[in-house]
């Protein structure tokens, strides 16, 4: 196993690798994979939420279809990184409405 300083990985590859460990599995992503990373950077998606949003993805695959590998397809968790993203800016929401009432 390589071990690999997260602090010099793009924002492609530290999805790329953390896809891998949410699927058990190493991958390569292909082009069309690679423009809906490179979509989710220009849209300001942190890379932190686009994980969470694997992780998501997984654990509801995981309850939906128990023993079945997770898919592999970087698409099929594009509906879940959507849900942690838009979490993450309702969280948001929330504590800067929470800071202007204190």
């Amino acid at each position: 196993m390589t071990i690999r300083r997260i602090d010099r990985l793009g924002y492609s590859e530290i999805v790329c690798d953390f896809l891998s460990e949410v699927r058990g599995k190493g991958l390569i992503l292909s082009p069309v994979e690679l423009e809906l990373v490179a979509s989710w950077e220009a849209e300001g998606i942190p890379v932190e939420v686009v994980c969470r949003g694997l992780l998501m993805g997984r654990q509801s695959h995981e309850r939906a279809h128990p023993g079945v590998r997770p898919p592999h397809r970087l698409s099929y968790y594009a509906g879940a990184v959507r849900d942690a993203w838009r979490a993450h800016r309702e969280q948001a929401v929330g504590r800067h409405e929470e800071e202007e009432e204190g």
